[in-house]
Order: C-alpha cells, then structure tokens, then sequence
C-alpha cells in the first residue's frame, strides 16, 4: 500500500517488508520484523544508516534481573538488548495530505510499559521520531530507552558537545583506563598523564574502549563526517544524555586476542545513542546511577527526537 500527499509518499509494506517514508532528499525506512529497527534514514540523500540500523532498546540495554525493591517487576529477568528487540510492533500508515506517518506500537506484555512509536517529518524536512510510554499498572515503572546509530570508524567523524559537559564512564576496557564510574567532563578522558579526545573517537588508542554518557544539552549533539552533518536533538529534560561507545581492538572478556598464527577480523566500532536515563542496565540504573526514567500508574511520558541536516562551518553566516 503507498499513499502520496501533497508534501511526500508513505508505503507499507516496501518490498522488503518494511514501512518507508520519501520526501524530496529525505526518507526513512523502518522493519516489520521485532524490534522494528530503523534500516535507512536519508537527510540530503546522505544515508546515516550504512554502518548498521538504527534500534530502540527499552526498558534496559544490558540483560539483567531486576532487584526485589522494585515492586511490579521484581525479580524479572530482562534480555540483552530489551524487550522491544524481541516483538514485532503493530505497524500502520497516516497520510493525510499534509503530513505522513508511520506509527509502530508495542503492548504491555512482555515488560509492563505499552510503548509507541511515531516516525514522521518536520514542516523543515527533519526527521521527528515521537515515543509514548504508559504505565497500566497500580504501581511505577522504570526504564532506560536509547536509539543506538553506528558510525564509521573514520578519522573525519567527530561528535560534537559543548565543552566541559558532564560525562560519566560506563564501561571501559585496557590496562590504567578510567574504571566504570569515573566522572569527567566532555570530551577529554585522561589516561595516566595523557588526554584522549572522545569528540574524535577514532584517536582512542589501540587496545582501548570505553562506553560512556554524556549528559545531553538542550542544543543537542552534532555529528559531522566527510560525507556530511547531522544535529541530533531530543525532549529537553527528558532525552537526557548521549551514550558513546568506542571499541579500538579492546580486551574485552571473552574475545580471543589476535595472534600472528590466528588472525581475526579487527574490532574498530564507534556508536552514539541518545538516551532516556542512564546506564546501559535498568539494574545500574535504578541502583547505584539512580538515573532511570519512571513512569506513575495509569501515566503516559512523552518525549520526542529530531534528526536534521546540520549546518557546515562553510554554510555558517
């Protein structure tokens, strides 16, 4: 089915089983499948999604069993990656003649949050991704979600904050790196008497990686590549930081280490994630980071994030 209107078409189902946005230079495709995945967005026919696609989590990231304190979801196991990934969404189309949507919508089964997705374009051609989370049960509920956007692990990407932001390290990996908790303020982490520059996450040395949250200003984040820019920017108060994990060869538990005689693939990633909450476990979150979202009995939480065609340093008046 495809249905056009006066500013754009909106399709369901596109030929590879998913729901597609188009107008002028920018489109945006999404999955059928679990998890409803975001497979391409294109913002002046530049695609941001040709390092992998684009996934919500909720209500975690990181797999882990909730503590008994909570009541309602008390001793739930929750899976890596969410409970989003594992179910496919009811998905449906809006076109009215002036605006185009696609609108993916979860129940509240698998994790007591029904959740909404509504995929749709601004008035200036952004790409507006609007959620819905409501709470049906007698009690509150918490959550993390995040939309985690790969990047290439490329000398021209940079990932710009305003300086002296206040981050917090989640993870970090090679011998004398800041441990998990470490605060420090964006972009420079130090490593013994060196500064790293994370705005620039392929100059992480090798045998490194860090993940880490960033707390999210109201202007947003920047991404520029040689390719092009993309400002990135979410319900102020809500959206609240940007996840950064970087992997350059790291000594992660359980990879195996490349030898002379066993060559493996190399370990280069770099992706970004706005988030609600923080950090990557609702078990980190609801504990020792005291950063989760929650959301009261019989309530809805909103909040929305927009991805537009950020202004290059030459087209700056």
């Amino acid at each position: 089915m495809t249905e056009a209107s006066a500013v754009g078409t909106v399709s369901l189902p596109h030929a590879d089983g998913a729901a597609e946005l188009r107008r002028a230079g920018a489109a945006v495709r999404t999955t059928l499948a679990a998890g409803g995945a975001i497979t391409s967005v294109q913002l002046d026919d530049i695609e941001w999604c040709a390092r992998g696609r684009w996934v919500d989590h909720l209500p975690t990231l990181g797999g882990c069993t909730m503590p008994t304190f909570v009541a309602g979801v008390a001793g739930q196991v929750l899976p890596e990656g969410g409970v989003l990934a594992a179910v496919p969404p009811r998905v449906s189309v809006a076109a009215d003649g002036t605006r185009e949507a696609v609108m993916s919508d979860w129940d509240a089964e698998a994790y007591p949050l029904a959740v909404g997705r509504t995929v749709a374009f601004d008035a200036d051609g952004a790409i507006h991704l609007a959620y819905a989370a409501t709470n049906p049960r007698a009690t509150p509920v918490p959550f993390i979600w995040g939309i985690s956007i790969p990047l290439a692990w490329d000398p021209s990407v940079r990932i710009e904050l305003p300086a002296g932001v206040r981050a917090r390290v989640a993870a970090s990996w090679g011998e004398g790196f800041p441990a998990a908790g470490s605060e420090f303020t964006w972009p420079q982490l130090r490593n013994g008497g060196e500064l790293i520059d994370l705005a620039r996450p392929t100059q992480l040395p090798k045998g490194f990686g860090v993940t880490c949250f960033v707390e999210l200003p109201a202007a947003g984040v920047t991404l520029r590549t040689s390719a092009g820019a993309m400002t990135i920017r979410g319900t102020r108060g809500v959206v609240s930081h940007l996840r950064v994990a970087i992997d350059h060869e790291a000594p992660v538990p359980g990879r195996a280490p490349s030898r002379w005689w066993r060559r493996r693939p190399a370990h280069r990633t770099v992706s970004i994630a706005p988030t609600v909450g923080a950090p990557d476990t609702l078990l980190d979150a609801v504990g020792a980071w005291k950063a989760a979202r929650w959301v009261e009995p019989g309530k809805t939480l909103q909040w929305d994030v927009r991805f537009a065609r950020a202004v290059e340093p030459d087209d700056a008046p």
